[in-house]
């Protein structure tokens, strides 16, 4: 996990919501994150091409976020 110059994880206990967790950029952040101690939201349009979820840090949600009656449901 990396950690700040004072030796503690920047997201350490945060929840963060990451969209396009399934590639690219988003599976990058989504990466970083995770090192750094957040617990994560991955949300993308497939569940399949989300990164496999760590037990109790990390959950995949199916959304098109480009559709409001999805992100509302």
């Amino acid at each position: 996990m990396a950690s700040t110059p004072h030796g503690t994880a920047r997201f350490d206990g945060r929840v963060v919501l990451g969209t396009g967790a399934a590639g690219g950029i988003g599976e990058a952040i989504a990466q970083r994150l995770r090192d750094e101690g957040a617990r994560l939201v991955l949300v993308d349009r497939q569940v399949q091409d989300v990164p496999p979820a760590d037990a109790g840090q990390c959950m995949a949600v199916v959304c098109d976020v480009s559709r409001e009656e999805q992100v509302a449901a």
